[in-house]
Order: C-alpha cells, then sequence, then structure tokens
C-alpha cells in the first residue's frame, strides 16, 4: 500500500478557450494516460499525440487499487503493439515513443515560473562540456521546459510543472528507434507534442482537477472513487440544502467549512455556488485528500430525497 501526501485543491479561475456549449461528460484523453485511480494531479491538459498512443507501465506490482499505470515509476506512451514489444526486447523499438514521470517540483521553478538562467547554468555544469539546448514554453497554466544536447545528441527530456507544490512535475523523455533515419520522425513528434498540446477550456480543466460541475451538482472524482454533491435552493422559504453521496461505502467526505458564494471561472461567472471546505477519505484513510468543492446552486420547487444511508451527508442551510 502506498502513502500520498495530503493535499489542498483549489477552485482556479483559469485562462482558457471558450467553453460554451462543450459537453462536460465527455471522457478525457488524458485521463486514458493519466488514469485517476491513485493519481490526484492529473495534467488538465489536451494532449497533441497519436490516437493510437496508450499509457503502459513496464513493471507495475498489482497494488491496493489495482491500477494500470504507476507514475511513481516510468510510464510509457506509445502504441500498445510497440510498447509491448519494446517491454519484451528494447532493441525492438520500432517507432518513437515517450516514458513519464512525477518527480518533486524542480527546484528552478516555483509560481508556475522557471528561473531561466538559474537552470541554464545547472544543465550547463552537467553537460560535460556541451551547449544545452533549453526551451521554455507553457500549456496555460503548465511550465514547461525543454532541454537536449546534454551528454549527447540521442538526449531529450522536459520538465512539466504542474504548478502545485505538493503535486511535483512530470519529467519526460524521448526514446526513439537505434536508426539514424528515424530521428526526424521522434523529434517531429516531440516537438508537436510540446507546442500543440493545449490547457483544457475551463469545464474540462475542472473536470481533470476532479470536479465535472453540473447545474445542480458536482461529481467529485477522488483517486478515481466517484462522490455526488448536489446543493439546491428551494423556491418557497429559499433554503439550501447540500448533500454529499457517495459512489460507495468505502468513500466517505468529513465537511469543515460550507458557505455561499459567486462563481469565479469565465464559465458559469456570477452565478450562485456552494462552496464545501472536507477532507475526502478513500478506504479509511489510504486516501485523505483535503478538497474545497464548487457546486452550482440549483432552484427547485422541492429538495431532492435521498434514502439516508452509511456516509451520506445531508445538511441545510
Amino acid at each position: 500500500m502506498k502513502l500520498y501526501p495530503f493535499l489542498t485543491a483549489l477552485f482556479l479561475s483559469c485562462i482558457c478557450l471558450t467553453a460554451n456549449e462543450i459537453d462536460i461528460t465527455q471522457p478525457l484523453r488524458i485521463e486514458q494516460l493519466m488514469p485517476r485511480e491513485g493519481l490526484f494531479a492529473v495534467l488538465a491538459v489536451e494532449p497533441a499525440l497519436p490516437k493510437d498512443f496508450v499509457a503502459l507501465s513496464k513493471n507495475l506490482e498489482v497494488d491496493h487499487m489495482d491500477q494500470e499505470v504507476d507514475y511513481m515509476d516510468w510510464v510509457y506512451w506509445g502504441s500498445e503493439k510497440v510498447l509491448k514489444a519494446y517491454f519484451k526486447d528494447e532493441n525492438n523499438l520500432t517507432e518513437p515513443i515517450l516514458r513519464v514521470k512525477l518527480i518533486p517540483a524542480m527546484e528552478h521553478c516555483k509560481n508556475g515560473r522557471f528561473d531561466q538562467q538559474a537552470l541554464i547554468n545547472s544543465m550547463t555544469q552537467v553537460s560535460r562540456g556541451r551547449v544545452p539546448s533549453i526551451e521554455f514554453g507553457k500549456w496555460g497554466f503548465y511550465p514547461y521546459c525543454m532541454m537536449s544536447n546534454l551528454v549527447d545528441d540521442k538526449l531529450h527530456l522536459a520538465y512539466v510543472d504542474l504548478n502545485d507544490r505538493d503535486s511535483g512535475g512530470l519529467f519526460f523523455e524521448l526514446l526513439m528507434p537505434n536508426k539514424p533515419e528515424a530521428k526526424a520522425t521522434a523529434l517531429q513528434l516531440w516537438n508537436d507534442f510540446f507546442h500543440q498540446t493545449q490547457q483544457l477550456p475551463e469545464p474540462l480543466f475542472l473536470k481533470a482537477q476532479g470536479q465535472e460541475i453540473h447545474p445542480g451538482y458536482t461529481i467529485v472524482n477522488v483517486a478515481g472513487r466517484k462522490i455526488k454533491v448536489i446543493a439546491e435552493k428551494r423556491k418557497s422559504d429559499k433554503k439550501i440544502q447540500w448533500m454529499a453521496i457517495p459512489q460507495n461505502q468505502a468513500t466517505e467526505l468529513k465537511t469543515k467549512k460550507v458557505f455561499k458564494t459567486l462563481m469565479g471561472c469565465k464559465w458559469h461567472h456570477g452565478e450562485p455556488i456552494l462552496k464545501i471546505e472536507g477532507t475526502y477519505i478513500i478506504e479509511k484513510g489510504w486516501v485523505n485528500l483535503d478538497m474545497t468543492t464548487s457546486v452550482l446552486i440549483k432552484e427547485v420547487d422541492e429538495f431532492t430525497s435521498v434514502p439516508l444511508q452509511k456516509n451520506v451527508v445531508l445538511n441545510q442551510l
């Protein structure tokens, strides 16, 4: 069983693409590569990668959450056929692939910004006399740096900061077939990934962060466990009722503070929302996640009736 730190999930005011007419129930491509089971810090982007790319771990020991990938070690992104052949024999690599893992936050990146000169100086010291090539960029909320020409011209690395001190960042490496003619294709994949990947528009960004927000309710996703949080305002007396309904009895919410405010994002901007500060507890403490949940308040004639059962939270304001 793995231990994870307590995390504080912030409800973010993001600068993104227009959110009109977006189907927020659609599956997210990034969650296919970074499934939420056992993972909190999902990268909220639309990755510019081939459609057949999947995520596989090479030597995964099945753990308590039955994960398919483990980002505490290298996870490989590529077509399933290519990855499985590579796992059997690394000399069998026929197409370029990426590998990625979670690492502690890079000391040269703080508050969403790189100390560019300090990073260049640091990389120069380890590049054995070479002049390293370092490129900085951003996927909206997420700053990144691409590094090459460090110890040889085949090594291409990148760091993407998750802009969360508790979550660290993602460390990427490009792996290419050992054939000179494969280099151009590999570099095209690498450059397209970093230059064309975009942050998700607001409603999908929030979904990737674990909150799929609908009028009147929010589906919270914590390490693959889902909780439906409902907020309603009765027209007759203006009372507000909210409830949290876990997907299963192994999940519960312990609340600390509940208050009404207005939506700060551009999406549904200025609409009344209920904010619920609390801790989501999974599997009797296997995961303890501090989170502020936001729910768009829906006006109703009568409150929704939900049969009370273990771990269901029901309150009125």
